[in-house]
């Protein structure tokens, strides 16, 4: 998870940083500040954005799945969703890569 990726590297680093962004802060937090983080960090963070997706995704086509049309509008909604999320998570890795440079 995001808190135990930043635990560790805080450990690594010799205890609390100040910088180091709360998992709840992630949440909300523009691209630039998830790229600037440390490479786990930030694949926790990809990966704990991933599994709230498919979670929300499952429970809202679970609550659709009585009505047909509901259910397709659930999946066209969460697929945008989804396609969102994953050009997001492109947008972080260029901007890390040109971090690097």
């Amino acid at each position: 998870t995001i808190s135990e990726s930043i635990r560790q590297q805080q450990e690594l680093h010799g205890g609390t940083h100040a910088a180091a962004p709360s998992p709840d802060r992630l949440r909300t937090a523009d691209d630039g500040e998830i790229a600037g983080l440390a490479r786990e960090a930030r694949n926790a963070w990809i990966e704990d954005a991933q599994r709230r997706r498919r979670i929300a995704s499952r429970r809202e086509c679970i609550g659709a799945a009585a009505d047909p049309s509901g259910y397709s509008a659930a999946q066209l909604r969460n697929f945008l969703e989804g396609s969102r999320l994953n050009a997001r998570v492109g947008r972080i890795g260029k901007l890390a890569e040109k971090m690097r440079e």
